[in-house]
This record gives structure tokens, sequence and C-alpha cells, in this order.
């Protein structure tokens, strides 16, 4: 934020970018962008268009594949995304062999929406700490799960993953 400046973008808006997937094109590779959350939400779908995505999917493009306690949450739900960004890197694989592949989950983004049972370790909470160490939790299982089925595929030996995070939990924790 400069003063007297509009604000350009905070994350996801940013928009001073590497055409990086016309440079995966141009290498003889194609690019796949997914995002948890719906394709018009925080603008990822103009960034995929200017960095010449090939691919670019939200969340309406995928079902659910597991029962959650609620209705899913505008940020989407990691695993349905992982699983089938792993289909999207398969198809991407059968076109061309090589590919580029980004996916941004939302779960870990507050308000924290309520797991499947089994990742409720702490009592629910949308906006606090045991909120987010419950998701954390079933996030931490979805990028487990998209490993054992990455596994299988034909390119997941040729295939450097790199994963990281936006952000910290809002807040501080109290221990």
């Amino acid at each position: 934020v400069l003063p007297g400046r509009n604000v350009t973008g905070f994350g996801g808006a940013l928009n001073s970018v590497t055409r990086l997937g016309l440079a995966a094109e141009q290498a003889g590779a194609t690019s796949v962008l997914l995002q948890t959350s719906p394709r018009r939400s925080f603008h990822l779908e103009g960034i995929a268009a200017a960095l010449g995505v090939a691919d670019f999917q939200g969340s309406e493009d995928f079902p659910d594949r597991l029962t959650y306690p609620e209705a899913r949450p505008f940020t989407g739900w990691d695993y349905e995304g992982l699983q089938h960004f792993k289909t999207r890197l398969d198809a991407a694989h059968a076109r061309r062999g090589r590919f580029l592949g980004v996916i941004y989950t939302g779960s870990t983004h507050e308000p924290y929406p309520k797991v499947p049972d089994r990742f409720m370790k702490r009592p629910h909470s949308t906006d606090g700490e045991n909120g987010f160490l419950n998701v954390l939790g079933y996030t931490d299982w979805a990028l487990g799960e998209f490993f054992k089925a990455a596994e299988t595929a034909p390119w997941y030996r040729d295939t450097v993953f790199i994963v990281t995070g936006d952000h910290p939990r809002h807040g501080s924790a109290s221990h």
C-alpha cells in the first residue's frame, strides 16, 4: 500500500507475475491451475488467463466425494480439490506428457468449517485456534491422500512437488 495510490491487490489478487502457463506451453508442457473455491473468487480466473494457463478450474467443476457435516464452504474442501487435481494432472500428462500444475486450497482459511468427526480433536470454532487445528489435521490427511493417489500415476517419479502455505492462522496461539 502506497500513500495516494490504489491498492494493487493482496495474495491471489496480485497480477504482476510471470506468464508461467505460457512458458510451460512454449516448453512443450501443458499447464493446470485449480482452486477449491469458485472459479471467479480471489481473481484467480483473471490471473490464470494472464498467466496463459491452459486448464483452469474451480470448485464448481468437481463434486464432493466425501460426506461432510456441513455444506461446502466458500473456500472449498481440500480433499475434493486435491483428488480432482490428480485427475487433471493425469489428463494433462495424457495430452502432452509434461505439465506444470498449481492448486490453491482453502480449507485452512477462516471461517473454519466443521470437518468430519475423525478430524474434530478439539471443540469446533469458526475463527479460533481449535477450528484451525481441526482443519489443519484434515488438510494434512488430504495432502497424504493426494500423494498416495499420485504415487500410482506414471508421472509421479518425474515430478517435483512444492507444498507451501500463504499465511499462518490469524491471531496468536495460546501456548
